[in-house]
């Protein structure tokens, strides 16, 4: 949680909408959506489960008034709570409403679009931009 609402340096820190960001949904909207894809009625409480190595929720558990889901794997957490940007987040009650603070974007897989080019923006090279992002590897040009 504390890292989730720290902002550390990062290349793509400059990204308003996805670096880091709060979303807000009453509970008849957050029910809605929760309710697309598992039938649990209103929702109650939600329990994150266990994450990654990345801090992304490989599970989450939503009870409402008609039930309860263990929901699995990061895309389906993220679609059943409205299309989140990413499954690092936290998530809290506040009275009638649902509050999600979260930490980037997409799957925590590769390279982060908008870090590769803020540091584009910055003069690095793109040799410079690939081995920050992939680590230990060698770059090589191939002839055909």
């Amino acid at each position: 949680a504390q890292w989730v609402r720290s902002q550390p340096q990062a290349w793509c820190a400059n990204d308003a909408n996805h670096f880091r960001w709060t979303r807000r949904f009453s509970v008849a909207e957050l029910s809605g959506l929760v309710n697309k894809y598992h039938k649990v009625g209103t929702v109650t409480a939600i329990e994150p489960g266990a994450r990654g190595r990345s801090g992304r929720l490989r599970s989450c558990r939503v009870t409402g008034t008609g039930g309860s889901v263990n929901i699995e794997k990061e895309l389906g957490i993220r679609l059943a709570f409205g299309g989140l940007p990413s499954a690092v987040f936290t998530v809290e009650k506040t009275g009638a409403a649902f509050v999600f603070h979260g930490a980037g974007r997409g799957h925590g897989v590769g390279m982060c679009q908008h870090g590769a080019r803020a540091m584009a923006a910055a003069g690095q090279s793109h040799e410079q931009i690939l081995r920050h992002y992939f680590t230990g590897v060698n770059l090589s040009r191939i002839n055909y």
